[in-house]
């Protein structure tokens, strides 16, 4: 069953873990198929899979200021509610700092990703394996909320029948 961790409990869950640990993040803002579809896939690569959440200030700085559509807590609950992972976290520090911290077998990122020289090297430095996950292409957080948006501001008005 998902719970929520702090970054010193997951280290100490990855530090007596004999088993093959998972690491995957995002900002999982309105969750849908695809964030389904790729935690599913990261989960089956893994024994353990840790899970963590962009802190808002995080998705602000990366995504602008319109976003996240939800706050941290409705997106951790949501993920810790579908139990796509063992643990979920708050995501506050860099990635890099996160895979220092964590040093796991595996480090799962949408196929989409750009993953820098330095990064890579981080990862194979800590043992650590990149496991590109297939992206669901059409389907993300933006594109639904610019959807939404399309449709909400483009309801036809419907006239009452003149009897």
């Amino acid at each position: 069953m998902s719970r929520l961790c702090t970054l010193q409990e997951l280290c100490d869950l990855r530090s007596g873990e004999q088993s093959c640990v998972g690491l995957a993040t995002g900002v999982f803002d309105l969750l849908h198929i695809g964030h389904e579809r790729f935690l599913t896939i990261c989960r089956s690569h893994c024994d353990t899979l840790l899970v963590g959440v962009d802190a808002d200030e995080i998705v602000r700085k990366n995504k602008g200021n319109s976003r996240p559509f939800r706050e941290i807590e409705v997106r951790v609950q949501a993920l810790i509610e579908k139990n796509f992972a063992d643990a979920v976290f708050i995501k506050t520090q860099s990635g890099d700092e996160l895979l220092i911290s964590i040093r796991p077998k595996k480090y799962f990122v949408s196929v989409d990703r750009t993953v820098k020289p330095q990064r890579m090297a981080l990862i194979e430095s800590i043992g650590a394996s990149l496991l590109p996950i297939p992206y669901t292409f059409g389907i993300s957080t933006s594109t639904l909320a610019k959807e939404a948006s399309h449709r909400l501001t483009h309801v036809p008005i419907q006239q009452k029948d003149a009897h």
